[in-house]
């Protein structure tokens, strides 16, 4: 998600539910949103739930307000048997390993998976979404065949340095490029 969609839910989830003011509110206004939402009274292991991935979000210096606010408004709009505190918790373990608002999808995971089969490397969020947009500019075929030919690339090496390289050039390029213009123009 885009830091204008998270700022947007951010000013809606305060407009409808007020602003937290210490994370004891915070707590308490994500258990009456899950009562709201799932039109249930929570049990008590509902709200230590909440409480404890209130804590977890927070060690990790993440919104966990609006973490479990978005959560338990997407999980309160699936058909009934999905509509549990234990489906918020897998989609906030996913997103705490995914990336906020991440939505799984099958032929991804299997891409995932076979990724870090064939090199030994395990994916995490960012190299996630180089995998999401590589699915989305070449599609899943194209991009299960080049992972194949990672295979016998075993050179951390070499992969750090091409990252090096494209950093400088990111960071450089055009400095290096008017400095050596500027040398080619003296002679």
């Amino acid at each position: 998600m885009t830091k204008d969609q998270i700022s947007t839910m951010s000013v809606y989830y305060t407009e409808k539910y007020g602003t937290p003011t210490s994370s004891s509110d915070a707590i308490s206004k994500l258990v009456a949103m899950y009562r709201d939402l799932f039109d249930e009274i929570p049990k008590q292991e509902v709200k230590e739930g909440i409480a404890e991935y209130y804590r977890i979000l927070c060690s990790r210096e993440l919104d966990a307000y609006i973490w479990i606010a978005e959560c338990l408004h997407v999980t309160a709009k699936k058909e009934k048997q999905k509509r549990t505190f234990g489906y918020c918790v897998g989609m906030l373990r996913s997103w705490m390993k995914n990336g906020f608002g991440h939505i799984p999808n099958q032929e991804e995971d299997e891409l995932v998976d076979y990724f870090q089969e064939v090199t030994g490397f395990e994916v995490k969020h960012q190299a996630r979404s180089v995998i999401q947009n590589l699915m989305g500019k070449y599609g899943i075929i194209k991009v299960t065949r080049m992972i194949g030919n990672l295979e016998n690339a075993s050179d951390l090496g070499l992969v750090l340095m091409l990252h090096l390289k494209e950093l400088m050039d990111n960071e450089y390029s055009t400095d290096v490029l008017s400095e050596s213009d500027k040398a080619n123009s003296s002679m």
